[in-house]
């Protein structure tokens, strides 16, 4: 079998040939290794980026208990609070991480914004031969932020509510059916007024000069053919640092949970 990984330009880049047994992950207990192997069954190629999302799931297994959640070494919850107050209607303290823990995506919305933002859900289909940037959703924890872009606007902020999740039966919400993929609820946040992409391009590379750019960032950075290019995938990486600078090309009034 061979294992494919897809590449920022989307091309897929052969990780070796192994031979597993498909019956014995499955069925070993370990319900994210069994979601794993079922998207890997069900994409029509049969075989795509495995590899590197087992690596994210046992990397996070280090830092978080079977849930994917944060220790619980803070709150009896098992999730971390932020020390400012949290005020906005339907968002619990609880719900909220720390900046230490808490992740900053980034959102690449069409046509599926309007039904995804008035049922507070954020879902990826897997209905695609190249699903690298929709399986990020299956990475996401609550308490991690996302910002939502549409046609070139930054058009809200999310807190997601629940972890990100494989399904095999995608709710079903319209206009067309997702079938199987990820998804989390999440508590969106419209602003007024949006926000130009174009607005932070230069700025997020000036800050992609003095950090490292982690791969399937949302923007290119300095180093790449086209920097400040906003990446054409569904669920992208972004990062506090990026958060701060899209609030400072904005005069929107931001909810208290952003940091």
């Amino acid at each position: 079998m061979t294992f494919l990984a897809e590449d920022e330009t989307g091309n897929g880049i052969p990780l070796g040939v192994h031979t597993v047994s498909i019956m014995s992950l499955v069925s070993c207990g370990d319900s994210e290794v069994g979601d794993v192997m079922r998207h890997m069954q069900a994409a029509t190629s049969g075989a795509w980026a495995i590899k590197p999302h087992l690596k994210r799931l046992n990397d996070r297994r280090g830092a978080a208990n079977s849930t994917l959640r944060p220790p619980e070494d803070t709150v009896s919850c098992g999730l971390r609070t932020r020390d400012h107050p949290i005020s906005d209607a339907g968002v619990s303290q609880e719900a909220v991480l720390n900046t230490e823990t808490m992740r900053v995506w980034w959102c690449n919305q069409s046509k599926c914004w309007d039904v995804e933002s008035s049922k507070k859900l954020v879902i990826a289909s897997g209905k695609t031969k190249r699903p690298t940037f929709r399986a990020t959703v299956g990475e996401v924890m609550a308490g991690d932020i996302t910002l939502h872009c549409e046609r070139g606007w930054i058009r809200a902020v999310s807190l997601a509510t629940t972890d990100g999740r494989y399904s095999d039966t995608l709710p079903n919400i319209g206009p067309e059916s997702y079938g199987f993929g990820w998804s989390f609820k999440a508590e969106y946040t419209n602003l007024e007024p949006w926000i130009r992409v174009d607005d932070v391009r230069q700025p997020i590379v000036e800050l992609l000069k003095t950090q490292p750019r982690e791969n399937g960032f949302a923007f290119q950075g300095p180093s790449q053919k086209q920097p400040g290019k906003l990446l054409q995938g569904y669920f992208l990486r972004f990062s506090l640092a990026g958060l701060q600078v899209v609030k400072n090309a904005s005069d929107v009034e931001w909810p208290e949970w952003v940091p």
